[in-house]
């Protein structure tokens, strides 16, 4: 990462306050149960972190600089890392958030695009989405692993 992929203070203060909230959450809910992360935010880290451009339309959630690759961000919680995924579009890329309470740190991966299709034709409910557990997904590839705790920021207080 170079200084322009950094999280800035408010980007940590929100992801530290959505780790609380999860905290939160499981002790009223059971450990099993995870906060729904926010979209945008998570799509917006993503693409800050990884150096990615914001897609136009609603189809897919970022592109590569060129803008010759499509990329769908999925974003959890742990420890039930379970998403959909639509049945009309598929990405060149698929990328996941997982957000890793329990180590304080949150990792991005790469998943293979042929696994995740197997995935979503395994799954046999008529919905336009499929519902996958992403754990299961062979062919993961760590981008990103960091510790939220720690973190230092670039920028001033703002």
């Amino acid at each position: 990462m170079n200084k322009n992929n950094v999280l800035d203070k408010k980007e940590i203060e929100y992801l530290q306050t959505l780790v609380r909230l999860d905290g939160l959450h499981k002790e009223m809910f059971g450990k099993k149960r995870n906060i729904n992360l926010p979209v945008k935010f998570t799509e917006r880290i993503c693409r800050k972190l990884l150096g990615l451009s914001e897609y136009k339309g609603k189809a897919y959630d970022a592109k590569d600089k060129n803008g010759g690759c499509t990329i769908e961000i999925k974003a959890t919680c742990m420890p039930n890392p379970r998403t959909t995924f639509s049945r009309e579009h598929e990405a060149d890329k698929y990328i996941w958030l997982k957000l890793v309470a329990e180590d304080n740190c949150i990792e991005i991966i790469e998943l293979d695009k042929k696994e995740v299709e197997v995935a979503v034709h395994k799954d046999k409910t008529k919905r336009t989405r499929a519902s996958v557990d992403l754990d299961n997904i062979n062919g993961q590839n760590m981008l990103i692993r960091f510790n939220y705790i720690n973190m230092t920021f670039e920028g001033d207080d703002n």
